[in-house]
């Protein structure tokens, strides 16, 4: 899905979740941001793909990553000044995180470092993960085309993004099968993984489901490392979904789940 078709998913859809409206309202604003930004299609790495796939290593190496940062800089300003506008509370914070990538190559030092491991300011990472993702994206929508010359389901039971490296934060069950697939943070790229093992640790035994009284919405629970994955049961659905869509209807799951004690 592109963030164009995401955006009108999320205002259609935008009734079924009325206790999160301000929620969904700021993520449309920053939608709206990001649809605007023409990424081009990148080039795959045909030769290495398939060797670094079978070495556990994602496609994308922070190293190589190289992206128009003068348009990833001005989206992430972008960004920054919708969440100003829906969120007014955060402006003086977004300010401070605005003048974090205030070029091109403050933005690439930025983000390479984001890239590296967990930022501690939960608003610099929110802007950071919508600026980046338009552009890593575009690389799991080229690498998906191609999936096939180098890519199955079989070689990649990983708890990480084959593509970008990045940890999921959704999943699926499959309508015709019951299987589970992974959803990047990063990329909204899809993969497989083992339902009986945590997503994250890869502990087995260890988890826990709640329904949230909807029948197609489950949150995973490890209680091993204290980590949770929504879900959403595709069997238990008539209609189709947009699951970067659904990621920002399900926040009442994060909440919830935040408030007993687990981590995304």
């Amino acid at each position: 899905m592109t963030d164009t078709q995401t955006l009108a998913y999320l205002v259609a859809e935008r009734g079924r979740r009325p206790e999160l409206d301000e929620l969904i309202d700021l993520h449309i604003a920053v939608l709206q941001a990001r649809s605007e930004v023409k990424v081009d299609s990148p080039q795959i790495l045909e030769g290495q793909a398939r060797e670094r796939l079978e070495g556990g290593e994602p496609l994308l190496k922070i190293a190589e990553l190289a992206l128009d940062w003068a348009a990833f800089a001005e989206l992430f300003q972008s960004i920054c000044e919708a969440v100003a506008r829906t969120a007014p509370a955060c402006a003086n914070d977004l300010l401070a995180v605005s003048n974090l990538a205030s070029t091109p190559e403050a933005a690439a030092r930025l983000a390479r470092a984001s890239l590296e491991e967990r930022p501690g300011d939960p608003l610099v990472t929110f802007v950071l993960n919508n600026a980046l993702h338009p552009f890593l994206a575009a690389w799991a929508q080229a690498y998906a085309q191609n999936a096939q010359e180098f890519f199955s389901d079989e070689t990649w039971y990983r708890s990480f993004c084959p593509v970008c490296g990045g940890a999921p934060d959704l999943a699926v069950l499959q309508k015709a099968s019951g299987g589970r697939r992974l959803v990047c943070s990063r990329c909204d790229f899809e993969w497989s993984f083992h339902r009986s093992l945590c997503a994250f640790c890869g502990a087995e035994g260890e988890q826990g489901y709640f329904p949230d009284g909807l029948g197609a919405y489950r949150l995973y629970a490890c209680g091993k490392c204290r980590r949770y994955l929504k879900t959403i049961d595709l069997r238990e659905l008539a209609r189709g979904v947009d699951l970067p869509g659904e990621r920002i209807l399900t926040l009442g799951m994060d909440m919830a789940a935040r408030a007993a004690g687990y981590l995304s």
